[in-house]
């Protein structure tokens, strides 16, 4: 679950990491990338893109590439459904996650 607490501990270890560079940071229309909880360091500055404009945010490009091979997401809620749910050459690979895996 990320908020904007988790994406000012985010901004602070990665400026922490960068001491000596300045960061253009791309984000999406997350609420919680415009928070006015946010405390930008100094050494960061944050890029926001226009909303509805997926081919603008470079991790939608990843994940475009990844359902193109043939990746995809599952929840098995039982431990023998995973024992079908490898690889084929008919459904391509797949995350697979774990019903105990996908709590809130």
């Amino acid at each position: 679950n990320c908020d904007s607490d988790c994406m000012n501990v985010f901004l602070r270890e990665l400026s922490h990491r960068f001491p000596e560079d300045h960061i253009l940071l791309c984000c999406d229309g997350a609420a919680w990338h415009k928070s006015k909880a946010l405390q930008v360091p100094a050494n960061i500055t944050l890029f926001h893109i226009p909303p509805y404009t997926p081919e603008m945010n470079p991790i939608e490009q990843i994940w475009r590439e990844l359902r193109c091979q043939g990746f995809r997401n599952e929840i098995l809620y039982h431990v023998r459904q995973s024992k079908n749910a490898g690889t084929s050459a008919k459904n391509g690979p797949r995350f697979l996650i774990t019903a105990s895996e996908a709590r809130p």
